[in-house]
């Protein structure tokens, strides 16, 4: 399949990773339908950092980006470090971190230094062992193996263990399918069924929700976390069906896919930023949430292109000096 057919998958994935942060806001503000509305949303955008991990490992696999040469594969996929110090460095500072040691290693390790930095942890953990897995993972044991870690994890984690932020096996299947689709005949799999796995997963995620929510717990935090195997069956679902039947790139995706790091690295802070403008303002909890929405998409994609502009003119510049000396 045509690389440019996950365009869209990409960027419905940032659309859904702002979705999860601003819906987690509002509920915990609202009661009775407005509740359910955004409990709604934020699960329907479940699939939003999950599919980022599938489309990492199918990137990597259909570009042949390790052919054996570990120092060659490594220096460009390191390349992800610089930016992540810089913005870690940025939010230790913007949440008024005490800057001890231990406050540092976690922000540059864990991703501590703010509620979303660990996704790039454990993105950057599996590039480097992406050399020993892009083999295994091609395999159905191999995948299966993947499957049964990645359940072990979310059975302890939805048992009340913790095992720290990373909960990076919570995310190896993901990782590893995406190794797995880079294959057509594995991918057709998935393609055939595209439909009746995306109904499956809508049934099991919504109704695992509203269950752990209504039902059984009253638990906001179980009813929402991606750590279910529901959340699994539905990301499948939608990436199957996106692939399936809207593999041709709409123009704002291809937008969002673009800057897609970029904006994921810089919403929090717009949203720090529009949630201080809101307060004390007469706005409806739903008309706070599409001005949140807007504001954090718009400008976001805004700073993202100034920032992409502004490091090419950098790069340029360093180069035409490196040429004369």
């Amino acid at each position: 399949m045509n690389r440019k057919a996950w365009v869209n998958v990409r960027g419905a994935a940032v659309l859904g990773v702002v979705l999860i942060h601003i819906t987690g806001l509002f509920l915990r503000q609202d009661s009775g339908f407005g509740d359910s509305f955004y409990l709604v949303l934020n699960q329907l955008s479940r699939f939003a950092v999950p599919m980022f991990f599938i489309a990492s490992g199918y990137g990597l696999t259909i570009s042949r980006s390790y052919t054996g040469d570990l120092g060659t594969y490594l220096k460009k996929r390191m390349k992800i470090v610089p930016a992540y110090l810089m913005w870690t460095f940025v939010y230790l500072i913007v949440h008024h971190t005490d800057w001890s040691l231990k406050s540092i290693m976690g922000g540059i390790f864990l991703g501590n230094s703010s509620y979303h930095m660990y996704f790039i942890t454990v993105l950057i953990l599996f590039y480097l062992i992406y050399p020993i897995l892009h083999n295994f993972c091609t395999t159905y044991i191999g995948i299966t193996i993947m499957l049964l870690i990645t359940l072990a994890g979310q059975a302890f984690f939805l048992s009340g263990s913790t095992f720290g932020k990373p909960y990076f096996w919570n995310w190896l299947f993901y990782f590893g399918v995406g190794i797995f689709m880079a294959y057509e005949n594995h991918l057709n799999l998935f393609l055939k069924c595209s439909k009746s796995l995306l109904l499956l997963g809508l049934i099991a995620i919504l109704g695992t929700s509203f269950y752990f929510k209504y039902v059984k717990f009253n638990n906001l935090s179980l009813s929402t976390t991606s750590m279910r195997p529901a959340v699994m069956l539905y990301t499948l679902g939608v990436v199957a069906f996106m692939l399936n039947w809207y593999s041709k790139p709409f123009k704002v995706f291809s937008v969002f896919d673009a800057n897609s790091l970029n904006i994921y690295y810089v919403h929090p802070i717009m949203l720090m930023i529009i949630q201080k403008l809101l307060q004390g303002t007469n706005t409806t909890n739903f008309e706070s949430f599409l001005i949140m929405l807007a504001f954090v998409l718009i400008v976001s994609l805004l700073f993202s292109m100034s920032y992409r502009w502004v490091s090419t003119k950098i790069r340029l510049l360093f180069r035409r000096v490196g040429n004369t000396l």
